[in-house]
């Protein structure tokens, strides 16, 4: 076990973490995001539906009259639960590897946070509007009782997921840090979760406004509510013990860097998201 870590932070250091945790956070997101919409577009071809796939929307060539409840309920609620499929296997996969050094965990963080908010902003926003999620709600008839028992719950779940996930995520400051104390938890909880979501969902907001349609603003405004997850693990993190991590005498926590490969990739992968989507 290793001397308490002396080191001073300095503001490169938080710009560093927070830099190479909204490069994860946008890769992530791009992969869920598509991942739900190919689902849609799938299940939209067992009834024979024409679907073309944006970097905003799905456009379905379908007459009105073609639509049913069947292909309504079918076609627009397998996107919600698709993310919380992958939502669930990304957690899986992080609870596993939340200890190991490596930045590829911060992917599967942010993957599983994305992907339970997407699940549950599509239920928050669908009590609201006709779109997504909405048109189950509608062919369902839902009332208005019902429709704002889903945004209690919805909205209760997402801050239940940042007060249950905060002490695995705090942990993965290994990355970084010799320990975790008061100091650490903080510029962590600050740096990595709560600079790193807001640049992400800048870029990712940059990347999507050029487009005004209606749906694009409700996307936004869903990927905005991961704020209810990350606000539980800001209130939370000094409350768990101090922890000095243990290393191999060959290891080291990595340096605070910008890591410039997964940047790159997320820049990559964002480009081809919004110009081969358009």
């Amino acid at each position: 076990m290793r001397k308490k870590n002396k080191y001073i932070f300095q503001d490169k250091d938080f710009h560093s973490i927070s830099i190479n945790s909204a490069a994860f956070f946008v890769i992530s997101y791009i992969v869920v995001y598509i991942l739900s919409q190919l689902s849609t577009m799938a299940t939209a071809t067992i009834y024979d539906f024409k679907t073309r796939l944006l970097y905003y929307k799905i456009d379905f060539f379908v007459d009105r009259s073609n639509w049913g409840f069947e292909s309504v309920k079918t076609i627009f609620s397998i996107g919600p639960i698709v993310n919380l499929v992958i939502g669930i296997v990304f957690l899986l996969i992080y609870l596993n590897v939340k200890e190991s050094r490596g930045k590829l965990k911060m992917f599967f963080m942010w993957g599983y946070l994305n992907a339970f908010n997407l699940f549950l902003s599509a239920i928050i926003l669908g009590s609201f509007n006709n779109k997504g999620f909405g048109n189950v709600l509608n062919w369902s008839y839902i009332m208005d009782t019902g429709r704002m028992m889903h945004v209690f719950i919805g909205g209760a779940a997402l801050i239940a997921c940042g007060f249950f996930s905060t002490r695995s995520i705090i942990i993965s400051a290994n990355t970084y840090f010799e320990n975790l104390n008061l100091r650490t938890k903080r510029f962590f909880a600050f740096s990595h979760v709560l600079a790193g979501a807001i640049i992400g969902i800048f870029v990712i907001t940059l990347a999507k406004i050029p487009n005004n349609s209606y749906n694009n603003y409700c996307d936004l405004i869903g990927l905005g509510l991961i704020i209810f997850i990350i606000l539980p693990i800001i209130l939370r993190c000094n409350s768990f013990p101090d922890i000095s991590f243990e290393f191999d005498e060959d290891e080291s926590p990595n340096r605070i860097s910008i890591d410039k490969k997964y940047v790159i990739i997320s820049i990559v992968v964002l480009l081809l998201f919004r110009f081969g989507l358009s």
